[in-house]
């Protein structure tokens, strides 16, 4: 539903009661894990610990849920997404919370409490949002908070517009009064000028809107927000529109991602460096192991170093255990008739140039494990599209690219979908799908479901 909101104070009220609730969880979980006897011992805790804790809640929760933004006209309340906002924001908290006590040593602080705390927190602000998102479309359908409009225009767009909006009652948008486009050059300007109004939605197929440029000037002057919809002169439907403006020149920005994405890739990329550092501490006993193996087995180098096309094109030095013999880039000439994979992709089974340890890494991936030093640079993520060679990359079909438009990882959705035996187009349909549905949800979800594929041993 649309929604005309008093945004600032409805914005901070829910904030305090976002808080408050808090507050009442934290607390309540405490209560409730005294009462658990856990292994024939009672709840013994330092009430310091507890306290830091809380004060550290209170400042995380405060900070995801105060960069929730107010909706624009265009977004509406829609319970779905406040569910969702909820979910990833606790999500984040918890992701947050758990980081904190693992490095802190000796800070304990009882698990089960934390699992209490966040289950019955989450519980608790989606029965808030849920009341919210009652009242409030109750005060639309009452009539109360909406957007009230003129609609200016002609064609069939216009049509279509008008009738959605006047079927489509819990959208939040009235008509208060219905223009042709050449009234605007008329007198309405002052009509337009004495009546309660929120916006004007133009919506027509002629092309000379340039003729009324002073009109639309003078309205947007007024203080009226003016609405132009585009659809009757260019119509985008696979991709997001957004008005980008440099020095003295407007430009439409067309993109295939959400705005609101790019804010939740820079959390993606920089939990990813988090974890890769982590990581390439506790896994440096089996760096030293295979670096040795690698060494005694099959010498110098050490690691195979290959450029690969990153995000938007960029060209990076990927790494990996060396798995092949040294000559393996000029014998590949020679198995291309082998390749098992159709399009600009090689993809070999029982490939003569692997050597009998490489084929052991590979079969449980563990010659990737040095692109943790990728994702540690940002060049790589833990999940996302496999970085193609440069020269895989000039074949491609134009559709093929908009996989770039992501960071490449360590795994993908084409990983868990078969593997190695699916074709070179189901891999790129799999990349986009993952790139079209992504989230930081769909990414955990996606390396729980690597982390038994790989211990299959499945790899080439």
């Amino acid at each position: 539903m649309f929604y005309k909101k008093k945004i600032d104070s409805e914005k901070i009220y829910t904030l305090i009661f976002d808080l408050l609730i808090t507050v009442f969880s934290f607390w309540f979980s405490f209560f409730l894990r005294s009462l658990i006897i856990w292994k024939g011992e009672e709840f013994r805790y330092n009430p310091q610990y507890y306290n830091i804790v809380f004060l550290l809640i209170l400042f995380v929760w405060f900070f995801l849920y105060s960069r929730i933004k107010e909706e624009d006209v265009f977004k509406g309340i829609y319970f779905r997404k406040e569910f969702f906002e909820v979910v990833v924001n606790n999500f984040y908290g918890t992701l947050f919370l758990f980081t904190f006590i693992f490095l802190i040593k000796g800070f304990i602080i009882s698990r089960v409490f934390i699992i209490i705390f966040i289950l019955l927190n989450t519980s608790l602000l989606l029965f808030e949002r849920r009341i919210l998102y009652n009242y409030r479309l109750k005060k639309v359908r009452e009539g109360k908070n909406v957007f009230k409009i003129v609609l200016i225009g002609d064609g069939n767009y216009f049509e279509k517009m008008k009738e959605q909006i006047e079927k489509n009652i819990d959208w939040g948008i009235r008509i208060l009064k219905i223009l042709k486009l050449d009234d605007l050059k008329n007198d309405i300007l002052n009509e337009l000028k004495s009546m309660h109004i929120d916006g004007l939605f133009i919506s027509s197929e002629k092309e000379n809107l340039e003729d009324f440029n002073e009109q639309i000037t003078n309205i947007v002057e007024s203080g009226i927000k003016v609405f132009l919809n585009i659809d009757p002169l260019f119509n985008p439907k696979r991709f997001f529109l957004y008005i980008e403006k440099f020095k003295e020149f407007n430009f439409i920005e067309m993109t295939t991602l959400r705005s609101e994405i790019y804010q939740k890739l820079q959390i993606k990329y920089f939990l990813d460096k988090i974890f890769a550092f982590l990581f390439l501490i506790l896994l440096s006993p089996i760096f030293l192991i295979v670096s040795t193996v690698v060494l005694i087995l099959n010498g110098k180098p050490i690691f195979f170093v290959q450029e690969r096309v990153g995000m938007n094109g960029e060209i990076f030095k990927i790494i990996k255990f060396r798995t092949m013999e040294k000559d393996a880039e000029e014998r590949k000439i020679l198995l291309k008739k082998k390749n098992q994979m159709n399009g600009p992709v090689f993809k070999m089974e029982k490939d003569p140039r692997i050597t009998p340890f490489g084929r052991f890494l590979r079969k449980y991936s563990i010659d990737e494990l040095p692109q943790l030093i990728n994702i540690l640079k940002g060049e790589m993520s833990f999940v996302g599209p496999r970085p193609p060679l440069p020269s895989e990359v000039k074949e491609y079909d134009f559709w093929h690219r908009r996989r770039l438009s992501f960071k490449p990882g360590l795994t993908c959705l084409w990983q868990i979908s078969g593997r190695n035996n699916i074709d070179f187009v189901e891999w790129m349909k799999k990349d986009l799908e993952y790139i079209d549905n992504w989230s930081l949800l769909y990414d955990f979800i996606i390396i729980l479901k690597t982390v038994p594929e790989v211990l299959k041993g499945n790899g080439w």
